[in-house]
């Protein structure tokens, strides 16, 4: 991963976090996206402190502009872009005669989206590099049957029919796309570092292992990550 540059959507908490601070010790640059700038200043702090670079960039990834925002700051940074992780989500849990229209758009514009705008606004940059690796993180998964999710369960098979499509229009390019399904929300003790609590720490050991160009062959994959008992 040394030299890489990494950007990591809802990098400031949960599996964000950790995939972030994972891809840091493993020698990457990283550009973390988040819409508080506290919390983002810190995360840049802990990647800082591992020896990594870390481009701090304050945005809501559901505003359409703002996946060319990033992308400007990760390319007048570092100068590419090899692996796009969208970790960010939201979601209401409501009976479906519930959720206000307002909370249905908020959904849809941040787990479907910003995976499309992103998506789209670094594949040029990959293509031209002639590689690129973007990994859509999607939960909970479909095991969990998270009663009140139904909008958000939607928004996951848009996600995943997605990645496949997009999966075959970069193969040829060099371009590898993954959906990959984690347990959540996890649950864990207020002062456990969150790349320390199993489902996350995981789930970010995953996307390490999907940075290696030999798994090539496997682009277009929808991936199940499964914790110890």
């Amino acid at each position: 991963m040394r030299g890489k540059t990494c950007v990591v959507t809802g990098a400031s908490r949960g599996i964000g976090l950790a995939i972030g601070l994972r891809l840091a010790r493993a020698g990457a640059n990283i550009v973390a996206c988040a819409r508080h700038d506290q919390p983002l200043l810190e995360v840049t702090r802990q990647i800082e402190t591992l020896g990594a670079a870390c481009e701090p960039v304050v945005g809501d990834v559901a505003r359409p502009g703002f996946a060319r925002q990033l992308l400007e700051a990760a390319l007048k940074r570092f100068g590419r872009v090899d692996v796009l992780v969208n970790a960010a989500g939201y979601t209401v849990v409501q009976p479906v005669d519930q959720i206000r229209p307002a909370d249905f758009q908020r959904i849809v514009a941040t787990n479907v989206g910003a995976v499309f705008y992103l998506t789209r606004a670094v594949f040029p940059v990959m293509k031209a590099q002639k590689e690129g690796l973007i990994i859509n993180i999607l939960w909970p998964a479909p095991a969990d049957r998270l009663v009140g999710g139904s909008v958000h369960a939607a928004c996951n098979a848009w996600a995943d029919c997605f990645c496949r499509a997009v999966a075959d229009e970069g193969w040829p390019l060099g371009i590898r796309v993954y959906a990959m399904l984690i347990p959540g929300p996890p649950e864990a003790a207020a002062p456990t570092p969150v790349d320390q609590i199993p489902e996350l720490k995981e789930a970010a050991a995953v996307v390490e292992a999907l940075c290696d160009a030999r798994l090539s062959p496997t682009t277009g994959q929808t991936l199940f990550v499964r914790t110890r008992p």
